[in-house]
């Protein structure tokens, strides 16, 4: 990642200018371990018993899962260096022609990130708790469908509901509700199921920071100069505006690069009849979950009173849903695989639906 001293200053001046204090938070073979899980989940197969054992090990021995969940700063980082690498190699080596670029954390107040220009290059700023909430909602998910697995019933969607709505209000307010009555180890997952969520979650980071780098790659910044106020919770913060166009490229670009590494189809893999890789349904589905995630946050920051439905109309984005069914469609279309690259996207949908529309029936304008 190319990045230099001054543009980290740019970073501090930005956080002093709004009341905020640099991280102080060091990296522990943080790098080592995010490679090693990527190079484990491309081996993925029917039965990955290595990867289990190489996990455990890393986890027990070190406890570095510990410390990648308290340092976000360090995970936005690693995961950003992988970013602009796979966008380098599905869009061109020159992609941002030497500009250098530093992704971080900052309260934008947005599911996603925003990429800022500076003097000296471009900030990616990452919403603070936004890998936190992406964490808690995934791990949710993995335990639920183990137990739509395990039970073949959907009794279970009411408990998922309540803690999602949780884990929600407090991503949009910053409030911590009162935890709801639920024993939640019924949706604890096993070490298996964990090491696809740790996959899943860092490919769905991956396409919220690829879709800034995008951008960036497009030169959607030297094609307008407009610019508006983004409000966040420390004051205003001056982003470029860009069109709907702008918005499908970027999020074209930032698809096909995820899908850009198809993994090897290995003889063991087609003896059972697959027909792609495993980890591919996981990329191609990264996309469709964000912009599912983000339709039920809108929904429910509206009902609750903290999203301004208003300001949205106004605002740069197209809708979600529209993002997410052409994202889908990149997907078919960069694989040329047919829906059966969306096998993933379609549960991730399936779940976000069905436990979101509990959810938003819950939700009430908060007192």
């Amino acid at each position: 990642m190319r990045t230099n001293d001054k543009l980290i200053g740019d970073y501090n001046a930005l956080l002093r200018a709004h009341g905020l204090h640099p991280s102080t938070t060091r990296t522990e073979n943080l790098d080592d371990f995010l490679r090693d899980i990527h190079r484990s989940e491309e081996r993925f197969g029917p039965t990955p018993d290595q990867v289990t054992q190489l996990l455990r090990e890393a986890w027990t021995n070190s406890g570095i899962e510990d410390r990648a969940v308290n340092y976000p700063q360090e995970i936005v980082q690693a995961q950003a260096k992988e970013v602009e690498q796979l966008i380098e190699r599905s869009y061109g080596k020159r992609a941002f022609s030497d500009r250098p670029i530093y992704a971080a954390e900052f309260p934008t107040g947005t599911l996603g990130a925003q990429a800022v220009e500076t003097q000296h290059g471009f900030l990616v700023l990452v919403n603070v708790g936004l890998i936190h909430f992406l964490e808690q909602t995934l791990l949710l998910m993995y335990g639920h469908l183990l137990r739509w697995r395990r039970e073949k019933s959907r009794q279970s969607d009411a408990d998922a509901a309540e803690i999602l709505y949780c884990h929600l209000i407090t991503y949009l307010t910053g409030r911590i509700p009162p935890p709801p009555n639920i024993d939640v180890s019924p949706f604890e997952t096993d070490l298996q199921t964990r090491i696809l969520y740790s996959y899943f979650k860092n490919a769905c980071l991956k396409f919220i920071l690829g879709h800034e780098y995008a951008h960036i790659a497009a030169g959607h910044f030297e094609e307008t100069k407009e610019y508006l106020p983004l409000s966040t919770c420390v004051g205003n913060l001056t982003v470029l505006r860009k069109s709907w166009l702008q918005e499908f490229e970027a999020d074209e670009i930032a698809t096909r690069a995820l899908l850009a590494e198809r993994g090897e189809m290995t003889p063991d893999l087609k003896s059972i009849g697959l027909k792609i890789h495993p980890t591919l349904t996981y990329r191609a589905a990264a996309p469709v979950f964000f912009f599912l995630l983000d339709e039920l946050l809108t929904t429910v920051g509206i009902k609750i009173g903290v999203t301004n439905e208003e300001q949205l109309l106004e605002g740069d984005h197209p809708p979600s849903a529209r993002r997410r069914e052409n994202v889908a469609m990149c997907a078919i279309e960069a694989t040329e695989l047919g829906r059966d690259v969306l096998g993933f996207s379609e549960v991730c949908q399936t779940w976000v639906q069905t436990v979101g529309e509990r959810v938003i029936m819950k939700a009430a304008p908060l007192r």
